[in-house]
């Protein structure tokens, strides 16, 4: 399970549809986007292990800003970094 977070302030539950992982093809028609880039929330290897995985090119495009993801991103590494563009918030071993 996951989670769609959008620009406009949406959280929205998605699943992958082998019930285990994302493909690529998915979280492209997810994020609306070409290139994916991971984000993490914390050190990888961590029991939570949490990540967001956003548009690699959103400032080329000139993404609006995703308060809620800047907001959680902010908050784990203490940081003023935005992040733009639509994100999908998951455990790192949902993204193969």
């Amino acid at each position: 399970m996951a989670t769609l977070i959008t620009t406009d302030n949406q959280q929205v539950k998605i699943t992958p549809k082998n019930g285990c992982d994302f493909t690529l093809e998915e979280l492209y028609q997810h994020i609306g986007c070409e290139l994916v880039e991971i984000i993490y929330l914390n050190n990888p290897g961590e029991p939570d292990d949490l990540v967001m995985i956003g548009d690699e090119e959103a400032r080329l495009k000139d993404a609006s800003l995703n308060a809620l993801a800047t907001d959680l991103y902010q908050k784990n590494w203490d940081t003023q970094m935005d992040i733009v563009g639509n994100v999908i918030l998951c455990q790192n071993k949902n993204f193969k």
